[in-house]
């Protein structure tokens, strides 16, 4: 269970809003919806030893698609999905800790 977001757009700004939790969340007025999606943090890469992360106002932080290995390692040769590497996905926040639920995938 993923948070879910939304990728607003007005003439001037786009705009990113996550609803913090399952529930779909839409734009304010004015705004009109480019896609919805799941609140996506970043990545954990081995090779770096900490979190790769999107900024939540972002829409980068909001994926259309729920992809679990959403990192790829490209070379010459091409491009290929890693096993290197942990999706950081939203699940939830809870507002009287101050602190994100993460689901990570392998």
């Amino acid at each position: 269970m993923v948070s879910r977001c939304v990728v607003c757009e007005t003439e001037t700004m786009p705009l990113t809003m996550h609803s913090m939790n399952v529930e779909t969340v839409e734009c304010p007025a004015g705004y009109n919806p480019v896609h919805f999606g799941y609140g996506y943090l970043g990545v954990f890469s081995e090779q770096t030893e900490k979190p790769l992360q999107q900024q939540f106002s972002s829409s980068g932080s909001c994926l259309a698609n729920l992809v679990p290995k959403s990192t790829l390692e490209c070379s010459v040769d091409g491009c290929t999905a890693t096993d290197s590497s942990k999706s950081l996905w939203v699940e939830k926040v809870i507002f009287k800790k101050p602190y994100i639920i993460l689901n990570e995938f392998y």
